[in-house]
């Protein structure tokens, strides 16, 4: 037997042991294991939906050894998760969980309303990570203008994960946790295997040099006119020395307010 399918039989049997307990609603498995990548550096990761978080015949909530293998348990009040917002890395973990008990379905009525991306949330998740992809790459311009080339390459790297979560939404699916994020990026539907590979030639930095900078700015502009068909824009980032010298006389004669671009 694999690894990958002892872990599932494991993780079967430890959750039965809880069943006839009144105070449990319902178990999951979660992690890489409920994904199917288990390997001998995973975790059995059980989450437990409660009544009541306090009872004591419930599992200490943290990483612990079970008869000498590795479990990282969480315990959940179920009242809690229906009425909270959970997180983007909440509902793509509990998205590819396996549900290994629920009481009367109540579990995956939860799991189901909580997990569902509408078209609203979609367009506006769409629009936050183009606006930080391309707000990230005016950032290292200005900063390279500052002759700060580190921070401006950095800001490249923000662009670029800006852009791999605006991919994952394009494909209907939750951002994942950061460890995760570019292993499942590759498996991604969209974008094509070119803007893919080019993306993830952005994550490697030569030296921390102008030229360098020059080289991946141009790439990500390449990427982000091809995604969105469209001519990148520029806009003008700086202060207007003069009218910084003039401002304060000019507000006695009133305030005028106008876009900067």
């Amino acid at each position: 037997m694999e690894i990958q399918e002892r872990y599932i039989e494991i993780a079967k049997e430890f959750a039965k042991r809880y069943q006839n307990d009144s105070n449990i609603i319902g178990i999951t498995l979660s992690g890489g294991i409920a994904r199917g990548t288990g390997d001998i550096y995973s975790e059995i990761d059980i989450n437990f939906y409660v009544k009541d978080i306090k009872d004591k015949n419930l599992p200490p909530e943290r990483d612990i050894l079970v008869n000498g293998v590795w479990f990282d348990f969480k315990i959940r009040s179920f009242d809690n998760e229906v009425k909270k917002e959970w997180s983007m890395v909440d509902k793509w973990d509990t998205k590819n969980s396996l549900i290994l008990f629920d009481r009367n379905g109540s579990l995956k009525d939860l799991i189901a309303i909580k997990t569902t991306l509408s078209p609203r949330e979609i367009g506006k998740l769409c629009e936050e990570y183009t606006n930080k992809l391309k707000w990230s790459v005016l950032l290292a311009e200005v900063f390279d203008k500052r002759k700060d080339l580190k921070n401006a390459h950095f800001m490249i790297n923000e662009s670029v994960d800006a852009f791999v979560s605006y991919y994952f939404i394009k494909n209907n699916q939750f951002v994942p946790y950061f460890k995760w994020k570019y292993y499942y990026f590759q498996k991604l539907k969209i974008p094509s295997n070119k803007i893919k590979k080019k993306l993830l030639e952005l994550i490697l930095i030569k030296d921390y040099s102008k030229k360098e900078l020059i080289r991946r700015i141009d790439k990500i502009r390449e990427i982000i006119s091809l995604e969105f068909r469209r001519k990148y824009l520029e806009h003008h980032m700086h202060q207007n020395i003069t009218k910084l010298n003039e401002f304060i006389p000019s507000i006695k004669n009133g305030i005028n307010y106008k876009k900067p671009w």
